[in-house]
């Protein structure tokens, strides 16, 4: 044990002797390369969160990934991947625009705008399914527009609201299974 205690040197500057007492020559000043003296009021305090350009940028992530929900929808696909990239893009720029890094506030008004533009882009993906269905038999009579004025009638037959709401319900997951990736991620950073 007296092994260990002998002359541990620190980088502090503090040297420890024998029975564990610091010696005199232990140096306590704070020199954390913050400034000219090292003291702690001049530690860089954390950048003040712009909640209004934060927003902006989620909106910006979340409309891109709803535009990616879209396109995938388009080739056949459960686009419920894309609600998770929503999420992602929606908080990411979050923190990148409102200067503050990650927040709870960030990643619940990125989630909430997020799940918003998901059933955007389900309902936009839906109709234009009943437009490309419809325009078939009725040509240029029926319009896309026709087809998103049909949308509420239309949830109201069971098996197209099941199949509406089991991928949303896909893509919400997802996107909830990033949320919880978002905040396990910073607690170990911590």
């Amino acid at each position: 044990m007296s092994d260990l205690n002998q002359n541990n040197n620190y980088s502090n500057g503090g040297n420890f002797s024998g029975g564990g007492n610091a010696d005199s020559s232990m140096n306590t000043s704070f020199s954390g390369g913050y400034g000219s003296t090292g003291s702690v009021s001049e530690m860089p305090k954390p950048a003040k969160e712009n909640i209004l350009l934060g927003t902006a940028g989620a909106f910006a992530g979340a409309l891109a990934g709803a535009v990616l929900y879209y396109i995938i929808y388009q080739f056949g696909f459960i686009a419920g991947i894309a609600g998770l990239v929503a999420v992602l893009l929606a908080n990411f720029c979050y923190q990148k625009l409102s200067g503050a890094g990650f927040s709870m506030k960030g990643l619940i008004i990125s989630v909430v705008l997020a799940f918003i533009a998901i059933f955007a882009a389900e309902w936009f993906a839906a109709a234009n399914e009943i437009y490309k269905a419809y325009s078939e038999y009725l040509g240029s009579a029926y319009s896309f527009s026709d087809a998103l004025s049909a949308m509420p009638v239309l949830l109201k037959d069971s098996d197209f609201a099941f199949a509406f709401a089991k991928e949303l319900i896909i893509a919400w997951g997802l996107g909830i299974v990033a949320s919880f990736a978002a905040v396990k991620q910073k607690a170990g950073k911590k």
